[in-house]
């Protein structure tokens, strides 16, 4: 046959793992638990991973311009550099979530104590400690 194209099981594989990323991505828009730049970016990664699993010869090309080898080296560099940047993002903010978590407790605590203060029956010291446990 003319004009047929082969893949292979690995295309045919990775093929299918970035369009259910894909669909899983606009999903999650859909539910409303990822906005719409965040779909888009993830939309761009998964389209061209799917995109290059089809077409592995024209990464092979792309690296060659920018002085690489070869095209399954090209993809490994970009994937380190995309796992590097998520990882950086998920550090701060996990910074950041610790820091607000921090700040809340801090809140609470404040709070709270001032409730202690105004309530006489926890300034009561005779007050028997175990009989309240009781009740």
């Amino acid at each position: 046959m003319h004009g047929a194209v082969n893949f292979n099981l690995l295309q045919i594989l990775v093929f299918s793992f970035g369009l259910l990323l894909l669909l899983s991505t606009w999903y999650a828009y859909a539910r409303g638990r990822a906005g719409l730049g965040e779909a888009i970016r993830w939309s761009l990664l998964w389209s061209a991973i799917c995109f290059f699993a089809l077409m592995p010869h024209l990464s092979n090309k792309i690296a060659r311009k920018v002085g690489i080898d070869s095209g399954r080296f090209l993809v490994l560099y970009i994937a380190v550099i995309v796992l590097f940047a998520c990882l950086v993002l998920l550090y701060a903010r996990t910074r950041k979530l610790s820091r607000e978590i921090t700040q809340l407790v801090r809140e609470i605590a404040i709070q709270r104590g001032h409730e202690a203060l105004d309530d006489p029956e926890s300034q009561d010291s005779s007050r028997d400690p175990e009989a309240d446990r009781a009740s």
